[in-house]
């Protein structure tokens, strides 16, 4: 069977979206693809259906992910100048490796070295009675990520800071001000307008910063929209990696691209096919800054939105050109790998990776649902045979492939459930099938304070800004961000700790020999959040604060005050170190008899004033 492009009012609200936001495209990577003839009856559907605040949101959308038009190419906004203060020497360098092994301006023959990377964010909500009249009903809301290099990475690569910030904050001056656009567009279907933008990484080292941004919501019309874009950015000069930096084919290119997606996704046991019968005219018509691509540690990813190369229904489709299967296609530059690299991923697709030995292999993390709509079971299919599957109860599930030099690949996927309780569960995915190895309970990557209070955005704040008509905005900032795991060799991760509070506390890990993270330091440090009084006097004992090693017992009179700073709660019987008003910090032995804690023989209940624990 045959695929024909939507004509008419079927695809008109998708297309409607994907005019206001074919920037995307161009602010990551290129213009939008050319499109053939077959789509002009579509096009005039949409056109005839575009609603007008559909339109005024087209007027304002960022280059560099957004939902309007914009520049052909944004390569320059997007980087903010970072380019035009290039450390000197490094364009001559990098161009003194166009067609070696080493690229970007790095040089010398070790591999390229992982970057730490954080991930944050906002969102902002629209209030209209006059659209939606409760009180605490939104006419729009938009969730906007943020990717930043972490401090090292910032202090390395200064351009490369400069060039995400200039990222950042054009989505923040561009998708604030199209809230009341959006909701304006959903007038009258009692539902609001949504906007998400969600970036996965894709690669994080000296050689290349490469991430996926995926742009999806709801802007009126019979179904949503979800839209595909990406940036590569070299660290060294923060200027965006052209496809032809890394491609010196591009018509040879073109040509394998077809192939890759005819086999992939053109035909099955029914003959159906994923594609429009003529992807093959789109992709040869399509020039080189058109294409959305990932620069990654085995060769170019390659996405496609829905109505680029097949229809709506198909979602996206992506294949990638392995530089082993093609190396007549490269240039070299930009091609240097990690030994031991992370790539976050979508679940619901397969996600392409290339073994020890070179041959490739796909993963696929599946989710099965209730009646109610709840995930209840997790799967993991490896090369379309190998399957392991279990029961679980989760809302949510993010996949990370990590690769190690000397251990292999494994998948981490956290999941969170009840009270955003979080799991990170470890697969190895070196033999035929996916073996599970662990589990780690309560546990996801670190998080740092981005400073500044939640609700303030610059502009607007989170208690709102009201006209007389009672039209508002609640924007707020998310106030931390997330620290990646990008190199498997030393990675941060935060625990929810239970011992006399509860709260969070980080730990230095690293990738172990059987996939599952091992702690390097014994110890959490708390995010200090709470501070305890003694109601009785107690016996503790001194401890070093650089070493930990355990000193003198002494007593602690009632009335003290003491600020939990570190916990072995790994350890059973566990230990806390808590800091009193002078500085000295103490370490307790927790013992548990008959589900009560205990210090000394005291219930912790009748030892200290202060403790909050969650359900």
């Amino acid at each position: 069977m045959k695929n024909k492009r939507l004509k008419g009012s079927a695809g008109a609200a998708f297309l409607i979206a994907a005019a206001a936001s074919a920037v995307l495209l161009a602010g990551c990577g290129g213009k939008a693809a050319p499109r053939t003839e077959s789509t002009a009856g579509t096009e005039t559907a949409a056109a005839e259906q575009s609603a007008a605040g559909t339109e005024a949101a087209a007027e304002s959308s960022p280059e560099a992910g957004g939902t309007g038009a914009g520049p052909a190419s944004a390569s320059e906004e997007a980087s903010g100048g970072a380019g035009e203060e290039t450390p000197a020497g490094t364009e001559a360098a990098q161009d003194g490796n166009a067609g070696g092994e080493t690229a970007g301006g790095h040089g010398g023959a070790e591999a390229a070295r992982p970057l730490g990377m954080e991930m944050g964010g906002w969102s902002a909500y629209h209030y209209d009675p006059d659209i939606r009249p409760g009180e605490y009903d939104e006419a729009s809301y938009v969730s906007v990520a943020e990717l930043f290099p972490d401090p090292e990475t910032a202090e390395r690569y200064p351009q490369l800071e400069k060039a995400l910030d200039a990222m950042n904050e054009k989505n923040r001056s561009v998708y604030l001000p199209a809230l009341s656009e959006l909701a304006e567009s959903c007038r009258g279907l009692d539902m609001p307008g949504t906007e998400s933008y969600t970036i996965l990484l894709r690669r994080a080292d000296d050689e290349a910063v490469s991430f996926q941004v995926m742009e999806s919501g709801y802007a009126g019309g019979v179904h949503g929209y979800e839209l595909y874009g990406a940036k590569n950015l070299d660290p060294a000069t923060g200027k965006e990696i052209l496809l032809t930096d890394v491609i010196k084919d591009v018509e040879g290119l073109k040509e394998v691209l077809s192939d890759q997606l005819e086999e992939k996704y053109n035909g099955g046991p029914d003959g159906y096919s994923l594609l429009f019968d003529d992807y093959r005219t789109t992709i040869g018509q399509m020039e080189a800054d058109s294409f959305i691509f990932t620069v990654e540690q085995d060769g170019v990813a390659f996405w496609f939105s829905p109505y680029d190369v097949g229809p709506y229904a198909a979602g996206r489709l992506d294949t990638k050109v392995r530089r082993a299967d093609h190396p007549e296609l490269f240039t070299g530059k930009y091609m240097k790998p990690s030994e031991s690299y992370t790539q976050q991923f979508e679940w619901m697709y397969p996600f392409e990776f290339t073994r020890a030995d070179g041959t490739p292999a796909t993963v696929s993390v599946l989710v099965s649902s209730d009646e109610y709509g709840n995930y209840s079971e997790l799967s993991v299919e490896l090369n379309g045979t190998g399957r392991f599957s279990e029961e679980d109860y989760f809302y949510s599930v993010e996949p990370l492939f990590v690769h190690s030099a000397e251990k292999g690949d494994f998948l981490y996927i956290k999941t969170s459930s009840d009270n955003d309780y979080t799991f990170v569960k470890v697969f190895d995915l070196n033999g035929p099938a996916p073996v599970k190895k662990g589990e780690l309970s309560g546990m996801s990557e670190g998080k740092r304070d981005a400073g500044g209070p939640e609700d303030d955005l610059g502009g607007a704040s989170g208690t709102g800004t009201e006209d007389k008509g009672g039209v508002h905005d609640r924007i707020y900032d998310y106030g931390w961000r997330s620290i990646l795991i990008t190199d498997p060799d030393r990675f941060v991760l935060v625990k929810r700790i239970d011992d006399l509070s509860t709260y969070s506390g980080t730990q230095p890990f690293r990738i172990g020999e059987d996939g599952v993270p091992e702690a390097l330091d014994g110890r959490y440090t708390s995010d200090g959040r709470f501070t305890l009084t003694a109601l009785q006097d107690f016996s503790a004992r001194e401890s070093d604060p650089e070493t930990f090693r355990e000193g003198r017992q002494i007593k602690v009179p009632a009335g003290t005050r003491l600020t939990i700073r570190y916990s072995g709660c790994d350890e059973e019987p566990s230990r806390v170190w808590l800091e009193d008003g002078d500085g000295r910090l103490i370490v307790v032995t927790i013992t548990t008899e008959d589900w009560e804690k205990k210090i000394d023989g005291i219930r912790i209940i009748d030892l200290f004033d202060g403790m909050m624990f969650a359900g």
